[in-house]
C-alpha cells in the first residue's frame, strides 16, 4: 500500500473510532494507547489498530459508525468549514481549549442571518463520547473532573443551529484529541476530517 493510501486509510480509521465514541458505541475505556504510540481499539474485529506507521488493518469498523445526531452535508454552493484544536495544560488545573475554524461562523442562534456561502451555528464538545456541552466562542477550560484517569478523548463537531452535525459528503466535520492523563506527552494522538490549513495559525 503506498503512504497516500495509507493515510487515507489512517484518517478513514480515526474518524470512525471518533464517530463511535461520540454516538456511545465505544468509550475511551476501550482505546489503548502503547508506548510506542500504537492505537488499538479493544472487541473490534480483524485486531484493528492503528500506529505511527500509519498501518491499519480493520475490514469491518465502518459497519459501526452509527450517529447519535442527524448529518447535515453542507450545500453545495458553500465553502467546505474546516476545523482544528489546540490543547494546552493550564497552570493551574484542567486543560485549555482552542478551536480554530474556517469558513464558518460559530455564533449563538440570536445571531442567525443568511450568510452566502458560509454555513453557520455552534460547535458541541464530547469528552470520552459523552456530550459535555454546546460551544458559542472559540476558547474553553476543561476542568480535571470531567477527565478519567488515563485515556480520554476529546471530540469538536461543527454543528447548525438546530444541533445536526455539518457534514461533507455524509462525513462530519469533526476533530478529536486522544490524551493520557498519566504518560508524557499528554496528547497521544489527533484527527481532524477537515482541518485549517496549519499557515492560518
Amino acid at each position: 500500500m503506498d503512504i497516500g493510501m495509507k493515510i487515507i486509510s489512517c484518517g478513514l480509521f480515526l474518524l470512525v473510532v471518533t464517530s463511535c465514541l461520540l454516538q456511545g458505541s465505544l468509550y475511551a475505556k476501550d482505546v489503548d494507547i502503547n508506548n510506542k504510540g500504537k492505537l488499538s481499539v479493544k472487541g473490534l474485529p480483524d485486531n484493528t489498530s492503528q500506529d505511527n506507521g500509519l498501518d491499519v488493518s480493520n475490514k469491518g469498523l465502518a459497519s459501526m459508525a452509527l450517529h447519535s445526531h442527524l448529518n447535515r452535508n453542507v450545500p453545495k454552493n458553500a465553502v467546505t468549514p474546516k476545523l482544528d484544536l489546540q490543547l494546552f495544560v493550564d497552570s493551574k488545573s484542567g486543560y485549555n481549549l482552542h478551536i480554530l475554524y474556517e469558513d464558518f461562523e460559530l455564533e449563538s442562534p440570536e445571531f442567525l442571518d443568511l450568510p452566502k456561502r458560509k454555513v453557520e451555528g455552534h460547535a458541541h464538545l464530547f469528552i470520552n463520547g459523552k456530550k459535555v456541552q454546546r460551544v458559542y466562542g472559540a476558547y474553553l477550560h476543561l476542568e480535571p473532573n470531567l477527565f478519567e484517569p488515563g485515556v480520554n478523548s476529546i471530540s469538536v463537531t461543527l454543528n447548525s443551529h438546530d444541533h445536526d452535525t455539518w457534514s461533507i459528503d455524509d462525513k462530519p466535520i469533526v476533530a478529536t484529541y486522544f490524551i493520557n492523563n498519566q504518560v508524557s506527552p499528554l496528547i497521544q494522538h489527533y484527527f481532524s476530517a477537515f482541518p485549517v490549513l496549519r499557515s492560518a495559525y
